[in-house]
């Protein structure tokens, strides 16, 4: 079966429905709950998380050995992985994420903000990936990629969170 061309259109409505209506709605919450004079470090933490994302997905995911990494512009990214490079890129994420919650970030909303903004920008890459020829199995894997990766990201911010407050000072 060969792969149609990218369809915008297709992109759009995935990446709303699965990525950003959840993400908006959840971050809502945190921003609401948080005092204003913290919003602007809350939107910062927002944007890394997002780069992160995007660019461990696309890092990892858009290429595979037998193909040069243009045709995943012209074709979509590849739907074979090498567990290597699956393990490469939750390795990134997890790494990415403890690094910007270690260097900048140690209240509990940023720190529960920053795996959902994370999660949006590698669900948002996943998602161009899947929008050449979008069908309803490849949005359900936005959605499951969008619970995996966001499941393991708010596991292990939480536990790298509670390793730092607990080594600190009182």
């Amino acid at each position: 079966m060969t792969r149609q061309e990218f369809q915008f259109e297709g992109f759009l409505i995935g990446t709303s429905i699965f990525v950003v209506i959840p993400t908006v709605l959840t971050l809502v919450v945190f921003f609401a709950i948080g005092p204003k004079s913290y919003r602007p470090t809350l939107w910062k933490i927002c944007l890394i998380g997002v780069l992160t994302g995007f660019f461990a997905a696309a890092a990892w995911l858009s290429w595979d050995p037998h193909s040069p990494m243009s045709e995943v512009l012209y074709r979509g990214a590849p739907t074979q992985f090498s567990p290597w490079q699956i393990v490469g890129c939750g390795a990134t994420l997890i790494i990415a994420n403890a690094l910007t919650i270690w260097c900048c970030e140690r209240a509990p909303s940023g720190v529960m903000a920053l795996p959902i903004s994370t999660t949006a920008g590698f669900a948002t890459a996943f998602s161009f990936g899947v929008s050449f020829g979008v069908s309803t199995q490849e949005a359900v894997g936005i959605f499951l990629s969008y619970a995996g990766v966001g499941t393991l990201l708010l596991l292990t911010n939480t536990v790298w969170f509670i390793v730092l407050t607990s080594t600190q000072s009182p």
